[in-house]
């Protein structure tokens, strides 16, 4: 079973996807990228942003 990789802050999830801290938190404010909260702290797999971005590049993503 493989485990998770989690990514914490809008700083690890923003190295991840190739965009600034602000960026993240733009996305963030829209719903746009798939993340949880806890403490108010960002959270995200990098499995889940993997695919996101999948789908975002292939155009399969509703647009925000």
């Amino acid at each position: 079973m493989k485990v998770p990789v989690l990514l914490r802050g809008a700083i690890a999830i923003g190295e991840q996807l190739g965009v600034s801290p602000a960026e993240v938190d733009r996305l963030l404010r829209i719903g746009a990228i798939p993340t949880f909260r806890a403490g108010g702290t960002p959270y995200a797999t990098k499995g889940a942003l993997d695919e996101w971005q999948a789908l975002e590049r292939a155009g399969r993503l509703p647009l925000q």
